[in-house]
């Protein structure tokens, strides 16, 4: 029975393609929630910034989800690439794409070591 339950759930639901989902923890929380964006950089000088992927934060957590892969020009040469996690006010929604940094009010950004 429970096999069937899992089975029905899965057929009923349509939840959004996420080809990947990180989670994680905030150090320092300001407010008790806020919007998350996934930043790539783009190698050159000065380096560009594209905005690729969604997610919320709640307190001292977020989620940030993928549902494309990234832009090539954000990978090196073997294909792997590294978003930076974005912390923004709540609500605050940017589109996909090129991205300026200083124009939509980052209140947070992860640092750049792993």
């Amino acid at each position: 029975m429970w096999r069937i339950a899992i089975l029905l759930v899965t057929a009923c639901s349509d939840p959004p393609k996420q080809a990947f989902v990180v989670d994680g923890f905030v150090d320092e929380v300001t407010s008790s929630g806020g919007s998350v964006i996934g930043v790539w950089e783009i190698a050159g000088t000065p380096p560009k910034y594209y905005k690729l992927g969604d997610g919320v934060r709640l307190n001292a957590q977020f989620t940030l989800g993928f549902d494309t892969d990234p832009p090539p020009a954000a990978l090196n040469a073997d294909g792997v690439g590294v978003a930076y996690a974005v912390m923004l006010p709540e609500l605050t929604t940017v589109p996909d794409g090129p991205v300026n940094l200083q124009a939509i009010g980052v209140l947070g950004i992860s640092s750049d070591t792993a």
